[in-house]
């Protein structure tokens, strides 16, 4: 994983059930978001500007992986590096184990102060 996958795709995915409905959907989006909100109250040092709490990428168990964005191309991105993730963490897997970074150290990587940076322009 690199610091682009986390600046982009954020540390884990929507996950939703096969045939879940549109109120599904929007419980689903309102629990994302306020564990991201969690994730962010918990690591942040007060000068970090939290990013939007929006997924970035929707697993469907059975069904694939969506990749979600504020354009098609952005979507494609985001599918493209979530569907990698899954190959290195499988590759690891059969290799003795997986095991990604602890949620500070992402933490970290996604609220890299360059990347903040952009945001206060």
């Amino acid at each position: 994983m690199t610091p682009d996958h986390l600046i982009r795709i954020k540390p884990w995915p929507l996950i939703l059930a096969p045939g879940t409905d549109a109120a599904g959907i929007r419980a689903a989006l309102a629990g994302f978001g306020a564990a991201y909100e969690r994730y962010f109250q918990d690591h942040s040092d007060g000068t970090q500007i939290m990013l939007d709490t929006l997924p970035r990428v929707a697993f469907v168990p059975g069904a694939g992986v969506i990749g979600l964005g504020r354009s098609a191309s952005e979507a494609s991105i985001n599918a493209d590096l979530a569907e990698q993730n899954l190959r290195v963490a499988a590759s690891a897997e059969a290799l003795g184990g997986y095991q990604p970074l602890p949620r500070p150290e992402q933490f970290l990587i996604e609220y890299w102060e360059l990347e903040q940076a952009k945001l206060r322009k």
